[in-house]
């Protein structure tokens, strides 16, 4: 079984792999959520993906 870095590195490294595309995919799933949910139209999707990481941070 992995460790929690080891899991970070692995999500790091797969998302460095993967970044493009799925970056566009997160950002159309993003603003149709925005679209659904009111409080998020003044979040940016830069805003949430930081939000993200920040938390992985403290947990991880």
């Amino acid at each position: 079984m992995k460790n929690a870095m080891q899991l970070k590195a692995i999500v790091k490294n797969i998302a460095k792999e993967k970044h493009i595309s799925a970056q566009l995919v997160m950002q159309k799933q993003w603003d149709n959520y925005q679209k659904d949910f009111e409080y998020a139209t003044d979040i940016t999707f830069g805003d949430a993906c930081d939000a993200v990481m920040q938390w992985m941070d403290l947990v991880i």
